[in-house]
């Protein structure tokens, strides 16, 4: 049974304590001082509503202001270029704009402090990189924030990640002809049928080196949005570090074009000779985008039975339409509605959504 310690050398264990401990708090005093005096100002606020408590559990009161994330980035040549824009290249063609959210860290793991209206975390835009003239992916993806200081933050929180096992290497890019031509297509505007019955969308020997300008040729929506892209693009921005929203934000949202996006399926292996009414009533139950001409629904990019290959485009009204066909189809073979003089495909038919 172990003696009880003298007061002597219970005093002496309680200064050698107060001793290693105060300056260790001293510290974070000032710190938290601050943090408790600008929560009392704030009174009326939706800020003010939430308990003190909560912040400090949250850690919110060691974290370092969100414009300050552009000093912190490294100096490299990948991280010199001054855009709103994050290229993160991957030949992983399954990833969507859910895991990119959600790798940013939660509130109490931050380094940097977000306010009310972005603290569920930064708002961005995800497109995958796709080849212009077949819709196929190309193995990148864009990120598009609306600011460069919202772009160093997300670079700065998740350096070192991984995301679907593949680490997390992102680069700042312009918004240059050689980036913006993987970024949309032609192919997406519901009027493209007609277009392409007196045209064809020609390459010069690869994308990459082909002018934009002629990729996007027989698009005129968006081709006055490139041209006032690349236009905005050659401008100095002055303050363009703490800037709200980056002049190119909006037309490149408009480019990419999202919302449309989302209901378009790219479908790989259908079969071969089938008319422009059969696969109509074959999908009588699902809810086709309200175009102008039905027939504009369906675009065949490429129909080839000698190399066996049927690329096609269908336009679904929503989301969910577009959802649900990727899920009945997706894997699918499709050889009972083939006729026995038309040339068989025997891989199963393969969907994805246009994102």
């Amino acid at each position: 049974m172990s003696s009880k310690l003298s007061k002597g050398a219970s005093n002496r264990l309680l200064n050698l304590l107060y001793t290693t401990t105060s300056t260790e708090v001293a510290t974070k005093v000032p710190i938290v001082s601050k943090y408790l005096y600008q929560l009392d100002e704030t009174s009326g606020n939706d800020k003010a509503k939430r308990s003190i408590l909560d912040g400090l559990m949250e850690n919110e009161w060691k974290q370092k202001p969100l414009e300050t994330a552009v000093e912190d980035l490294p100096k490299t040549n990948a991280l010199r270029k001054k855009s709103n824009i994050l290229k993160f290249k991957c030949q992983n063609s399954f990833i969507s704009y859910n895991d990119f959210y959600n790798i940013y860290p939660i509130n109490r793991e931050r380094k940097y402090y977000l306010s009310d209206e972005i603290r569920k975390g930064i708002r961005f835009k995800v497109v995958k990189s796709r080849n212009p003239i077949n819709l196929l992916p190309t193995g990148a993806y864009y990120l598009i924030f609306p600011n460069y200081k919202h772009a160093c933050v997300y670079w700065m929180e998740t350096v070192g990640k991984q995301i679907n096992g593949f680490d997390l290497n992102l680069e700042f890019v312009g918004a240059t002809a050689n980036e913006l031509k993987y970024m949309s297509s032609p192919l997406l505007d519901g009027s493209i049928n007609d277009l392409l019955k007196n045209h064809k969308l020609r390459i010069e020997k690869t994308v990459g080196s082909t002018p934009i300008q002629n990729i996007f040729q027989y698009s005129t929506n968006k081709s006055s949005i490139i041209k006032q892209i690349m236009h905005l693009e050659k401008q100095e921005i002055e303050n363009y570090q703490t800037i709200d929203v980056d002049p190119l934000y909006a037309p490149i949202v408009d480019l990419i074009d999202t919302n449309t996006r989302i209901a378009l399926v790219l479908v790989r292996n259908l079969p071969f000779g089938l008319s422009k009414h059969a696969l109509p009533k074959l999908l009588w139950d699902y809810e086709l985008a309200p175009l102008a001409k039905f027939s504009n629904c369906f675009t065949t990019i490429i129909n080839d039975p000698v190399n066996q290959v049927h690329l096609n485009l269908i336009r679904f009204a929503n989301r969910e339409n577009a959802q649900r066909f990727v899920r009945n189809f997706h894997g699918k073979k499709w050889e009972s509605v083939q006729s026995e003089k038309e040339k068989k495909i025997y891989e199963p038919i393969l969907c994805e959504i246009v994102d």
